[in-house]
């Protein structure tokens, strides 16, 4: 295998491998500083991306098996994540300009309104099956404000590996 085949298997393996370890960051708070963690979604966040940049390079059962992990990490509801991230890839794939605008602020406004929405729903069906439980709303907005002010540096870096994707691919 030759230096440049090998480098074109490497940036073809990126997005699974930078979803898998944006996801298990994002969840290193939760297990060693429990008492002071918040969450960031930034596995979300990169997968949000990689489904924009290109949906064609990640597989529908490999963004299942993406959502459950980002729900097993999280305590969401088991399939949650799932169902909205390939309601995601769905969308984009039947037209690629849905979630990217021409302006990067109209990117960010739309990425904006999918991590408002899935917090809501989420904060929802949280306390539809724990009806006892008390939801947050410094933690809820702070999630939100901090994931959407990340946005634009995770954005960017799939870009970049992107345009490397589509280099090495031809």
């Amino acid at each position: 295998m030759t230096k440049k085949e090998l480098k074109k298997q490497l940036f073809l393996a990126m997005p699974l491998s930078t979803c898998i370890l944006f996801i298990f960051f994002d969840s290193i708070p939760f297990y060693f500083f429990s008492q002071y963690s918040f969450n960031t979604q930034f596995g979300l966040t990169i997968l949000y991306c990689w489904i924009c940049m290109n949906p064609d390079l990640l597989r529908p059962i490999v963004i299942l098996f993406l959502g459950l992990l980002i729900d097993l990490f999280h305590n969401y509801l088991f399939g949650f994540t799932s169902v909205l991230v390939s309601l995601i890839l769905f969308i984009q794939k039947r037209d690629t300009s849905n979630l990217i605008g021409k302006n990067f602020k109209i990117t960010w406004l739309r990425f904006f309104i999918f991590i408002l929405i899935v917090n809501i729903l989420s904060s929802i069906v949280f306390k539809l099956l724990n009806s006892d439980s008390i939801i947050n709303s410094f933690d809820f907005f702070y999630t939100i404000v901090l994931t959407s002010m990340f946005f634009p540096f995770i954005f960017y870096f799939t870009y970049y590996l992107n345009n490397k994707i589509v280099y090495y691919a031809e």
